[in-house]
This record gives structure tokens, C-alpha cells and sequence, in this order.
């Protein structure tokens, strides 16, 4: 599937000047990527993601795509290239929103640092607004990313940072 990369603007572009991996940032900011349907999927999933059998890993979260992906497919149109909405933004539920967004995120966040399956952990959550996303490394740098998605008519459009 494609996905279009862009840095959301001229702040956050200057924030991600100072990551070891901007050089791979830039070379693909504003550029559309081919990445996997079938990964971003599954990492739309590891919202779920928990120390309990069977919720631990990629492979996991794998094993339970046949049965998640009845939700997805409800609101989101398979027949494109891209993702599509079915529906205009107002009649999303924030679930369906933040999966996506997380798995278009992580997507791109591991097509970048060269990852693959990669077994994503939640950073628990802080009074302090900080990433929500880590990884322990990409054989360089330890990864941390903050997903967030919307639904921009017709089109989901995936905020990340790292």
C-alpha cells in the first residue's frame, strides 16, 4: 500500500533535525512509500498490545488480524491502493482512528529505521505529554514514536514523531 510521508511543519521538521535519523526522514519527506498492508495492520493492533499470552508480539498481533480485521474493514475501504475512510470524519469512532493511525505510524517509523516485525512497546503513560512508542534499537539509535491519526475527508492522515 502507499503511504505519503510529510513532516508536519516547519516546527516539528526542526525538532526532527536534531534525530540521529532525519538524514532518512527528509530523503522520503514529501515522497509516497510502498510498505505493507498486511504490517500496517498488524501494527494498527498493538494498541491492544499487553504482558499476557497471546498479545505480546508482532506474531501475536498477527494471529489476531483475522478476527480484528472485521472492525477495520467496517470503516476503513479496501478497493485503493491507500487508505481510504468509508465514511465522512464525523461518524468515526477515536478506537478506529487511533488503530490507524498507530499502524500507519509505526509503519513508516520502521520503514525508516530499517525494521522489520518489529515488536513495538507501549512507554506507559506520563503526566507529562511524552512519545508513545519505543523500541529498544534499530542497531544505532533507540527508537521512540508518538502516533496520532485523523480522518481527513476522504483520506487518514497519520501524525508521528520521533
Amino acid at each position: 500500500m502507499e503511504i505519503e510521508v510529510s513532516v508536519y511543519d516547519d516546527e516539528h521538521r526542526n525538532e526532527l533535525k536534531k534525530s540521529p535519523a532525519y538524514k532518512s526522514i527528509a530523503k522520503i519527506d514529501g515522497q509516497v512509500v510502498d510498505l505493507s498492508r498486511e504490517d500496517f495492520l498488524i501494527y494498527s493492533l498493538f494498541k491492544e498490545k499487553k504482558d499476557y499470552p497471546g498479545y505480546k508480539n508482532f506474531k501475536d498481533f498477527r494471529n489476531l488480524l483475522p478476527d480484528r480485521i472485521k472492525r477495520l474493514n467496517a470503516y476503513l475501504d479496501e478497493n485503493s491502493n491507500t487508505i481510504t475512510a468509508k465514511f465522512d470524519k464525523a461518524q468515526y469512532q477515536q478506537e478506529v482512528t487511533e488503530n490507524v493511525g498507530i499502524g500507519g505510524g509505526l509503519s513508516v517509523i520502521s520503514y525508516i529505521h530499517g525494521l522489520t516485525e518489529a515488536d513495538w512497546n507501549i512507554i506507559p503513560y506520563a503526566k507529562v505529554k511524552d512519545l508513545d512508542y519505543s523500541i529498544s534499537s534499530d542497531g544505532k539509535n533507540i527508537v521512540e514514536v508518538e502516533c496520532k491519526g485523523a480522518f481527513t475527508d476522504p483520506t487518514m492522515k497519520t501524525d508521528i514523531s520521533s
